[in-house]
């Protein structure tokens, strides 16, 4: 690179693309790294701690309906409990964020 500018000239550029095959390599060592480690973690206490935690919300909400319209019960709903199961689905499918 030049000095002081930050921008790269033609020769950054060219090595830049020559040793893309060793990064992309590298990425893909990675990424069977992960899929090793994904493939040893449980998710049965996560998903299990997420479902406990949601449900409990609606007793909560319900508890308190006598100070909300139901309009601001549905909104409370939808931003406390679907935020807890939000991913959940992802992880229930395998499925990498």
């Amino acid at each position: 690179m030049e000095a002081g500018n930050g921008i790269g000239t033609v020769t950054d550029i060219e090595e830049a693309i020559e040793s893309e095959g060793e990064v992309l390599a590298i990425s893909l060592d990675i990424a069977k790294a992960f899929d090793g480690v994904l493939s040893s973690v449980q998710f049965r206490y996560h998903i299990e701690r997420k479902v406990k935690l949601a449900s409990k919300e609606p007793g909560a909400l319900n508890r308190a309906r006598q100070y909300f319209k139901p309009d601001h019960r549905l909104l409370i709903y939808k931003e406390h409990v679907r935020t807890h199961l939000k991913y959940s689905c992802l992880l229930w499918t395998g499925v990498r964020p």
